[in-house]
């Protein structure tokens, strides 16, 4: 978790100290997209925590939706690559990914660039329905986990 990013960052910062560059100038702003991937993050296992109890097999689900995922989510290829030559409406299903808008605000903040496209809000939209979502379910559901565990 926390102590993986910060090994990553210390080496990003080292990388970037060998290769006589400096970080962009808007580095600060990758916290607030670090928290947005944390809310992201902590929706999706609010919602799958709550529903693996109710639905056991889902378990066995999981590991190729997290693989989906990470090949649908811009972690190893900028969003653009994706999305010029989409319409928009397709850029707005594809940010409706929450993780797809705010791994590219991050990827900005730390190296700089074209600044991320106004489609990030969608991210960051769903992002907060995600997890506000994930809240009230599980809040429903609290009562009779202790029957279903």
């Amino acid at each position: 978790g926390l102590i993986d990013m910060g090994v990553a960052v210390m080496l990003m910062l080292i990388m970037f100290a060998v290769h006589g560059r400096m970080p962009a100038p808007n580095a600060l702003l990758a916290i607030p997209f670090l928290l947005g991937i944390m809310c992201a993050a902590l929706g999706v296992g609010i919602w799958i925590s709550a529903l693996t109890i109710r639905f056991r097999d889902l378990q066995h689900v999981v590991p190729f939706i997290v693989q989906f995922g990470l090949f649908a989510t811009p972690v190893a290829y900028p969003a653009e690559l994706v999305t010029r030559s989409l319409p928009t409406w397709v850029q707005v299903l594809y940010f409706m990914n929450p993780m797809s808008g705010l791994v590219e605000g991050y990827r900005w903040s730390l190296l700089g660039g074209a600044p991320p496209d106004q489609l990030i809000w969608v991210s960051v939209v769903f992002t907060g329905l995600l997890l506000i979502s994930g809240l009230f379910y599980f809040r429903s559901m609290e009562r009779y986990l202790a029957d279903l565990v």
